[in-house]
C-alpha cells in the first residue's frame, strides 16, 4: 500500500511540473530547477512519516512551540511576507 501512495504522488508531482512547464509564458531553462520542490515536499513527508518522537513534558513542548514560532516569524520577516524583504512576494501582511 506505501508503494502505491508514493507512486501516486510521484506521479501527481510529475504532472504537475509538465503541466507548469507547458503554460505559454513559462520558459523553462533546467528542468532540474522542476524539481527542487518535490525533493523537498518528499523528504519532509518523509521524515515525518518515519521520526518517533520520544514523549517529553509540556513546558518541553511548550518551549519547542515558542521557539518554532519565532523561527517562522523570522522567516517571514526577512522573507517579505511580513513587510520587509523582497518586493517580489506577491501578497504581504501589513
Amino acid at each position: 500500500m506505501t508503494a502505491v501512495v508514493g507512486a501516486v504522488a510521484l506521479l501527481v508531482e510529475a504532472l504537475l511540473a509538465v503541466e507548469y512547464a507547458a503554460r505559454p509564458d513559462v520558459t523553462v531553462t533546467d528542468w532540474l530547477i522542476l524539481l527542487y520542490p518535490f525533493v523537498w515536499i518528499d523528504v519532509g513527508v518523509l521524515a515525518v512519516l518515519t521520526t518517533h518522537t520520544p514523549r517529553t513534558t509540556r513546558r518541553r513542548r511548550y518551549v519547542g512551540l515558542v521557539v518554532a514560532g519565532g523561527y517562522l516569524a523570522v522567516l517571514a520577516y526577512f522573507g517579505g511576507l511580513l513587510g520587509a524583504g523582497s518586493s517580489m512576494v506577491p501578497f504581504h501582511v501589513d
